[in-house]
C-alpha cells in the first residue's frame, strides 16, 4: 500500500443506540481542529473526521458518513478552515495559496492550536486551525436500534494531530 493511504492515529468510537420510538433523526454539532492547518493544505498529509450510521432510514448516504460540511467530508484539504489566521496556505507543499476564509481565532483561545507558529508559512501563523461549528444530522427510524461510529484519523503522517469537540446530540 502506497505510503499516503497509511492510516496512523486512528481512534474510533463505536456506539449502539436504541432509538426513542417517536424519533425520525438525531443531530450534533461538531467542531474539528487541527496541527495540519495551513501548512499541509493542498498536500498528501490529510487528516479526516467521520459519523458513519447504521439505519434502516432512507436517506443515509451510500458510505454511511453523515459528517459532511459544504456537502464535502470532513478533512484538512476538503474543508473550509473559518477559526484561523488568514495568510498562506500549503507552505510545506511547495505551492502556497492564500487563505481568506479566517473569520476569528476565538475557538482556538485554550486549545493548543492558538499558539504561535511563526517558522509555518506566515510569521502571525498559529499552531493549527478549526472548521467552527458545524451540524451532523442523520435520519433514523423510531425503535430501530442505531450503529454510530465517530472516527477521526491522520492519513499520510503520523505528527500534526487533529481532534473534533461534539457536542448538543439531539433526537428530532
Amino acid at each position: 500500500m502506497p505510503d499516503e493511504f497509511v492510516v496512523h492515529d486512528s481512534e474510533m468510537l463505536d456506539l449502539s443506540i436504541r432509538v426513542p420510538v417517536n424519533a425520525k433523526g438525531f443531530r450534533f454539532v461538531a467542531d474539528f481542529y487541527s496541527s495540519e492547518f495551513p501548512e499541509a493544505l493542498c498536500s498528501p498529509f490529510d487528516d479526516f473526521f467521520v459519523a458513519l450510521v447504521d439505519s434502516n432510514a432512507i436517506g443515509i448516504p451510500a458510505d454511511k458518513n453523515v459528517a459532511v460540511l459544504g456537502g464535502k467530508p470532513v478533512s484538512v484539504n476538503t474543508v473550509t478552515f473559518q477559526e484561523c489566521v488568514n495568510g498562506h496556505q500549503g507552505c510545506t507543499s511547495g505551492s502556497p495559496g492564500i487563505i481568506s476564509s479566517c473569520v476569528s481565532t476565538a475557538e482556538l483561545v485554550g486549545t493548543g492550536f492558538d499558539s504561535p507558529n511563526s517558522v509555518a508559512c506566515d510569521s502571525n501563523s498559529l499552531a493549527g486551525g478549526a472548521t467552527g461549528w458545524f451540524t451532523v444530522e442523520a435520519p433514523v427510524v423510531g425503535g430501530e436500534t442505531i450503529r454510530l461510529r465517530l472516527g477521526i484519523w491522520d492519513a499520510t503522517d503520523s505528527f500534526n494531530d487533529s481532534t473534533v469537540v461534539l457536542d448538543r446530540f439531539r433526537w428530532f
